[in-house]
């Protein structure tokens, strides 16, 4: 019982943090993340390649807070 509570609870932060990058995102992007976060809601638990792209689309999303710098 406490493993499938903790397996919601990641699935719901995971959906919450994106829902929160869809509004920095175009629309095209958007989409892409909405269609992600149907993928979480749908799957039993979190895997290696959710997480990945949900890292991914995290970093696109906040894009604007890495600086660049060049040697």
């Amino acid at each position: 019982m406490m493993k499938e509570l903790q397996r919601v609870q990641e699935k719901l932060r995971a959906i919450d943090s994106l829902s929160n990058c869809i509004q920095k995102l175009d629309s095209k992007q958007s989409k892409e993340v909405a269609y992600l976060i149907h993928r979480i809601a749908d799957s039993d638990y979190i895997d290696t390649t959710l997480s990945h792209e949900i890292t991914g689309w995290k970093i696109q999303a906040n894009k604007d807070l890495f600086v660049t710098v060049s040697i």
